[in-house]
């Protein structure tokens, strides 16, 4: 269990540094979509996160 803790901090770190890099890159290019690109990452992270706990109750019954 210690080991898919371990897993799901280092996955959402991982998801985080990935949309924030994203975004960095958006801005640097003066894309005007950077600002909705970033609106659509904080929406869809809350439910990657949820999903990936979800994920990890059920693998952690079986």
């Amino acid at each position: 269990m210690d080991k898919l803790k371990k897993f799901l901090v280092f996955a959402t770190i991982g998801i985080l540094a990935v949309l924030i890099i994203a975004c960095l890159v958006f801005a640097i290019m003066g894309n005007n979509s950077a600002f909705m690109a970033c609106a659509w990452s904080i929406v869809v992270l809350p439910c990657l996160i949820y999903a990936i706990l979800l994920i990890a109750k059920v693998l952690g019954r079986k």
